[in-house]
């Protein structure tokens, strides 16, 4: 039996966004497991005000952009008071700090990087290379990440693939009653078809085309975009009549799951969709763009359909056929809840462990 490691999870996001459930989701299922977890975050953000209230020790950072030495002297102090086995950064401004922690403040924990997107490439083969010097490990979460971080010059040893997950147990039938006040509160008819895309701003523009394809009946609700004056723009010049909701997140997002008649995600860079796990664990068909990891949690034609990025005419007929086919929504929703059983965040934690315990004993094989 391994010993219960001390693990540092660090962030200098934290707010509203699928990355943020995910550090929570780990830090909760670490702790749960028997590990000592403190949270590094920024003292106004999400995560850390969340993380209080659990019961998880904090550790208020302020990120001062990447050659931040005061912090990350402060890093390496905190590591070597607390006795910290693993430090496992989560956003692109830690990842500077907490190498400089490392090897110019002699850090003496191991120091992780989780990747959740597919690299921009803006520093190029050089910083692909420093990311792989100075951090111990990378976790990608998925293979698509995996394969871009390589290709931008980090060792492919030095990256290990955790796919996100989710709290499956979380997921399954909304009261009737939420589904009926948000109908109301919409405007909706219970027959409406409705397309739904949970996510931050990404790419949504994409979907206002495939719009100008189909018939203007449709509503379309995003939720996690404000109203957006560019978006807007273009509604006004495709000349379409759908009714669109911008709707900012909510605390509770799976009563507007239970009102989308299909879910899309239209962006062009991805790591590893939530959204998309969160749509099947609901029972809601998704499309969503071949981009980053999607086709390793979507299998086209049987659980789901995949678009080349930007092509909204094949968005738009896939929206179509879906909304023709009754039966093929319901043997996607029910192919969909199956598969997700693999994505139980249950299964993330684990692997991630497998990948602390590796580093900590020098391997490079988890």
């Amino acid at each position: 039996m391994n010993k219960p490691l001390r693990v540092l999870q660090i962030t200098a996001a934290g707010d509203t966004a699928g990355a943020t459930q995910s550090i929570i989701n780990l830090t909760l299922g670490l702790r749960e497991r028997g590990h000592s977890v403190w949270m590094a975050a920024r003292p106004e953000s999400l995560i850390h005000r969340f993380m209080e209230e659990e019961g998880v020790p904090t550790f208020p950072v302020v990120f001062r952009g990447g050659l931040d030495l005061k912090t990350a002297r402060r890093i390496a102090a905190f590591t070597r008071e607390h006795r910290i086995d693993v430090v496992n950064s989560h956003a692109s401004r830690d990842r500077h700090v907490t190498i400089y922690a490392r090897k110019l403040f002699r850090m003496p924990a191991k120091l992780i990087h989780t990747r959740r997107n597919v690299p921009l490439m803006s520093g190029g083969w050089f910083q692909g290379r420093f990311y792989g010097w100075g951090a111990d490990r990378l976790i990608a979460v998925s293979k698509a990440v995996k394969d871009a971080l390589v290709a931008s010059g980090v060792p492919d040893r030095s990256v290990s693939v955790v796919r996100n997950g989710i709290v499956l147990s979380n997921y399954g039938d909304v009261p009737e009653e939420k589904v009926h006040g948000l109908r109301e509160d919409l405007g909706l008819a219970g027959d409406d078809p409705v397309i739904g895309v949970v996510s931050r701003l990404k790419d949504h523009h994409i979907l206002l085309r495939a719009l100008a394809d189909l018939d203007p009946s449709i509503k379309v609700i995003f939720l996690g975009v404000r109203r957006n004056d560019a978006l807007e723009r273009l509604t006004e010049e495709l000349g379409l009549g759908n009714k669109i909701f911008y709707l900012s997140f909510r605390d509770e997002i799976l009563p507007y799951f239970a009102l989308f008649t299909i879910s899309v995600l239209p962006s062009t860079i991805e790591g590893f969709s939530r959204s998309i796990l969160e749509s099947m664990a609901m029972g809601v068909p998704v499309v969503a763009s071949d981009a980053g990891g999607n086709r390793e949690a979507i299998e086209h034609g049987r659980t789901g359909f995949l678009f080349a990025p930007e092509d909204h005419h094949a968005l738009a007929g896939y929206i179509r056929r879906l909304l023709e086919d009754v039966e093929l929504r319901k043997a996607f929703a029910a192919r969909g809840r199956e598969c997700v059983r693999r994505f139980d965040v249950a299964r993330t934690v684990e692997r991630a462990e497998v990948v602390y315990y590796d580093v900590l004993g020098g391997g490079r094989d988890a």
